[in-house]
Formats: C-alpha cells, sequence, structure tokens
C-alpha cells in the first residue's frame, strides 16, 4: 500500500495519516485485512461515526485509505 501511495506522489503526511487509519482497521477487526468483507468494513466505519464520534475529516480519510487499500493494493472492488 505505501508504494502504491508513493508511485500516486502521496505526501509522507498523508502516506503515514492512511497507514494508521489502516492499523486502527487491523487492530479494531483483529482478523487478517485480506480475509475482511464489506460487513467488516461497513461495521468499522459505523464503529467510527457512533461509537468514537470521529470528524467527517477523518472518517473521510478512514474510508480513501480503505478505498486505496482494497481497490488498488488488493485489487478488491466487492468491499468498498
Amino acid at each position: 500500500m505505501i508504494e502504491d501511495m508513493t508511485l500516486r506522489n502521496y505526501s509522507p503526511n498523508t502516506i503515514q495519516s492512511h497507514v494508521e487509519c489502516i492499523a486502527g482497521v487491523a487492530s479494531h477487526s483483529g482478523a487478517s485485512l485480506e480475509r475482511l468483507g464489506p460487513e467488516q468494513i461497513r461495521a468499522y466505519l459505523f464503529y467510527l461515526v457512533r461509537d468514537r464520534r470521529v470528524s467527517s475529516s477523518y472518517y473521510k480519510k478512514a474510508r480513501w485509505a480503505l478505498r486505496l487499500l482494497y481497490r488498488v493494493t488488493l485489487v478488491r472492488d466487492d468491499v468498498l
């Protein structure tokens, strides 16, 4: 994922924040990110909004990080 962001010329700060978002998903789910399906990702995003009450900008950043991970890095269109 870091290589994909670097190839897209993302700034180092953006890369770091996206990696932190993905680490949050991994920590919350306790499962391999490759094995998560749309239901688990949706549940995590719902958790961010309902339980953590994150800002709109953090939510969008987390969603874009997940979208990059699944659509570009893992080449899966079935998640987001």
